[in-house]
């Protein structure tokens, strides 16, 4: 049943991505991947003012496509979907930690379900053209929702006590990391979670919770990674930082583009005494997805993608609130009515998102 669920929600995903129009940012940065497995020359074949590791997460769907008969968008569409298989896997781990069961009791199954569901269908603009065109699937900010979804629980778990799950944490830490290397940016909401942490725990607590030394090894380490390799890239980086505010947004289009996932704040806020064992979870996606819109907001950008983190990360988290209820559900208790309305809009909700940005 678990291989079989996980069989239905991958083909979905691959019907409904396979042939559709792709981000022109996921589009450019996937031919960008292409010219550096060719031997391209940052700010020579390729300029790209973000840093390279939003071009290297593409380089194994360039290679891929290189190597074998797949074209470039379809594998990019294996590579994303694979990854974020992984990232509802550890995330579900966690989620089961949460209900004290085994990882592989339907419970914990299902939550896997629920998280890939949401990353994989909800990266979409909710069906809404005016939040902008194409499809946001392999987006940089929805693969990032992804990979800080445990680092933020095992963070903000007040009971847990995450070093004491060591494998656990350690993945957790190294998800992050990649996370950071795609997007430096995203270490302006992990600095809210240390803070939230350090109010709960102290100082010390909080970087053991955040895995701060090897999150700053992993810092030294990237940026000697990117001077040494990339050198060019640092010219590219001081023209971002003369363009940038181009792309500024006025402050009535930020708070529309904003209201989704001020809409999904709200929801999450008032579910979150009602969501039996995921409420640890739940509570943290709360303070997750404000930190996320406080990183939208200084960049002032009207895309709709720079939202998808504080989105995703609240729809996750609301979904396993549903899981989490199920046994409350199936014996008919109305204190999970709820819970009930969530399962019955959320998955439509995706699935409209995600059929209607197809193409």
């Amino acid at each position: 049943m678990r291989a079989f669920g996980w069989a239905t929600l991958v083909a979905l995903v691959l019907l409904i991505h396979w042939h559709a129009f792709e981000s022109e940012d996921v589009a450019w940065l996937l031919l960008a991947a292409d010219r550096l497995s060719h031997g391209g020359r940052w700010g020579v074949d390729i300029l790209e003012t973000n840093a390279p590791g939003a071009v290297l997460l593409y380089l194994p769907a360039a290679l891929a496509a290189r190597w074998s008969p797949i074209a470039p968008l379809h594998a990019c569409v294996l590579w994303i979907s694979a990854i974020l298989i992984g990232c509802s896997l550890v995330a579900a781990r966690v989620f089961a930690l949460a209900c004290k069961r085994p990882s592989s009791a339907p419970q914990g199954t299902m939550a896997g379900w629920a998280i890939f569901s949401v990353l994989a269908f909800g990266s979409g603009n909710f069906g809404l053209p005016m939040f902008g065109i194409g499809n946001n699937f392999g987006q940089r900010d929805a693969v990032i929702a992804g990979l800080l979804l445990p680092i933020l629980w095992l963070m903000l778990w007040r009971d847990l006590d995450p070093p004491s799950h060591r494998v656990l944490h350690r993945l957790a830490v190294a998800m992050a990391i990649v996370a950071f290397c795609i997007k430096p940016q995203f270490v302006v909401p992990l600095t809210f979670w240390i803070a939230v942490a350090t109010y709960r725990h102290g100082w010390r607590g909080a970087l053991r919770r955040a895995g701060f030394v090897w999150l700053a090894v992993a810092g030294i380490a990237y940026i000697a990674f990117v001077l040494l390799v990339f050198p060019e890239w640092l010219a590219t980086a001081r023209l971002a930082a003369q363009t940038y505010g181009a792309y500024r947004s006025n402050w009535l289009t930020m708070a529309f583009v904003s209201i989704p996932a001020v809409v999904l704040l709200a929801i999450a806020w008032r579910m979150t005494s009602s969501a039996g064992a995921a409420r640890p979870l739940l509570r943290a996606a709360t303070i997750a997805g404000a930190s996320y819109l406080v990183l939208s907001t200084i960049e002032q950008k009207p895309w709709f993608y720079h939202q998808l983190p504080a989105v995703l990360t609240l729809l996750a988290a609301l979904g396993l609130a549903v899981v989490a209820r199920l046994p409350e559900l199936t014996t008919g208790r109305h204190s999970a009515t709820p819970a009930l309305a969530l399962a019955a809009i959320i998955p439509g909700l995706l699935l409209l998102t995600a059929w209607r940005n197809r193409t």
